[in-house]
């Protein structure tokens, strides 16, 4: 994992390819560690490992692992956690950035996710399956404005970029702190060369979240 290195001009299949090995990745490892703790909770789990004074950051840490790999009820728990527990206002504030630019203001059916996260492991290898199962999300939730998204990019990979554009420009008018749909935005502008566009959808996901990977 480490190994992979993602450009901010990178395509929106790089993109999803990375998200693909990050969530298989993250599935296994969930699995791995739900077997080896049994019941105790992701935070029984950090205090296990480190240190009580690294205890905020590493679980603001993984509000945004979380989050980058798909899992938002995780995320959405841990930075509501953070808010309702922290005495770090650093860490109280960041977390509540996160859950305006970028998380449900709602608790994700657990199926949905499922569903959600099994899509983006098949989009490399089975993408009209991936696309097929993303629309079910959305038919279940439809303000899980990720899974549009997500569409959005699907969409640009097979060739249908204006489409995609007008379903991002929807999500980002519900939506208009959903910091990483203004950097699908930017990726699928690059595709079409219109870079002026792009760095402007770019710069306005930088500037809602800064903490970013992706840009």
């Amino acid at each position: 994992m480490s190994a992979l290195i993602f450009r901010k001009n990178a395509g929106a299949a790089s993109y999803l390819a990375m998200v693909v090995l990050l969530t298989a990745g993250t599935l296994h490892l969930r699995q791995h560690q739900h077997a080896r703790l049994g019941c105790c909770d992701y935070r029984t789990y950090v205090a296990s490992q480190v240190d009580n004074r690294d205890m905020d950051l590493q679980l603001y840490r993984s509000v945004v692992h979380f989050r980058s790999i798909g899992f938002y009820n995780e995320s959405r728990e841990r930075c509501l956690e953070i808010i309702e527990t922290n005495h770090n206002q650093e860490i109280v504030g960041k977390a509540r950035e996160y859950l305006e630019t970028g998380l449900l203001d709602h608790k994700l059916d657990d199926a949905v996710q499922l569903k959600y996260n099994t899509a983006m492991k098949e989009f490399r290898d089975n993408p009209e399956l991936a696309e097929k199962l993303v629309r079910q999300c959305l038919n279940q939730d439809p303000k899980f404005f990720h899974a549009k998204g997500s569409l959005a990019l699907m969409l640009s990979c097979n060739g249908q970029s204006r489409q995609a554009i007008c379903l991002l420009d929807e999500v980002l008018r519900q939506n208009p702190k959903y910091a990483r749909g203004y950097f699908f935005l930017s990726q699928i502008y690059d595709q079409l060369g219109e870079a002026d566009l792009a760095s402007t959808a770019r710069l306005k996901a930088a500037k809602l979240d800064p903490d970013s990977m992706f840009y």
